[in-house]
């Protein structure tokens, strides 16, 4: 097994490690120049001892490639961080964030064919856009809040809480949630049909070809809805507060049940 506490990689050339990696301690730990560090076997990364503290920095057009097993265990919030170039996770196996922290990661996230992403619990913020073509699953949260996400056709998404908070998310792929909340910036292009129990709208942008279908009470208290999909309120839907809603785009608006509008 390989262990890293503390300092830099660096250079065009590739760190491959193929056994189990301890990624431990409250000291950050750089990937710069280039680099790449690739992991194969089971990476634990664990043992922060307070919130943004043992942070992974990445800069300078450098990838983490991770073809194992990837285990997300701090126990304060923490962060996979750019620090400029064009970065990125590439998840080529298995990425499970567990406890109740919150991980943010601002470089590129890309979850290849095959891959999978479990939040078991806590919120995984994935802030700096991608590409993916693999599941996003487990009880805890996801948040899409920055960049430019493309969710291809063969991707799932049946995580339990989903969020967009930034940026834009083109979502092509099985959409299937307990809970879906669109708030800030968040754009999310829904072009396949989807399904939540509860559909929440305090900000940002309802888009895209398909037809999103909630099954629960909702809300809506701001924010925009358009492009040519539908969504569908199968249960209450309250629509509340000072700020305009827009449907606008050729959006369907589609309320089976009681709804309730006030200021």
């Amino acid at each position: 097994a390989s262990i890293w506490t503390a300092g830099t990689q660096t250079g065009a050339g590739t760190t491959r490690i193929d056994g189990n990696l301890d990624v431990s301690s409250s000291a950050d730990k750089t990937v710069s120049g280039g680099r790449t560090l690739r992991t194969a076997g089971v990476t634990t990364w664990r043992n922060n001892s307070a919130a943004d503290t043992n942070r992974l920095l990445v800069s300078g057009n450098s990838t983490i490639n991770n073809a194992g097993d990837w285990r997300d265990e701090n126990a304060f919030n923490a962060a996979i961080a750019s620090q400029g170039g064009n970065n990125v996770f590439i998840n080529d196996g298995t990425y499970t964030k567990s406890g109740a922290s919150d991980t943010t990661i601002t470089i590129g996230f890309n979850n290849n064919t095959g891959a999978v992403v479990t939040v078991s619990s806590g919120t995984l913020n994935l802030d700096g856009g991608g590409n993916s073509a693999g599941n996003f699953l487990g009880a805890g949260t996801l948040d899409f809040g920055g960049g430019t996400h493309t969710l291809s056709a063969a991707s799932s998404t049946t995580v339990s809480n989903l969020v967009f908070s930034g940026g834009t998310t083109n979502q092509n792929g099985i959409l299937n949630v307990n809970s879906l909340t669109i708030s800030n910036a968040g754009t999310a292009n829904l072009n396949t049909n989807g399904n939540t129990i509860t559909l929440s709208q305090s900000a940002g942008t309802l888009g895209g070809t398909g037809a999103v279908t909630a099954t629960g009470p909702s809300t809506w208290t701001g924010g925009a809805q358009t492009g040519t999909g539908t969504t569908r309120y199968n249960a209450t839907l309250t629509v509340s507060g000072q700020a305009d809603k827009t449907l606008a785009g050729g959006r369907t608006l589609l309320l089976t049940n009681s709804s309730q509008w006030s200021g």
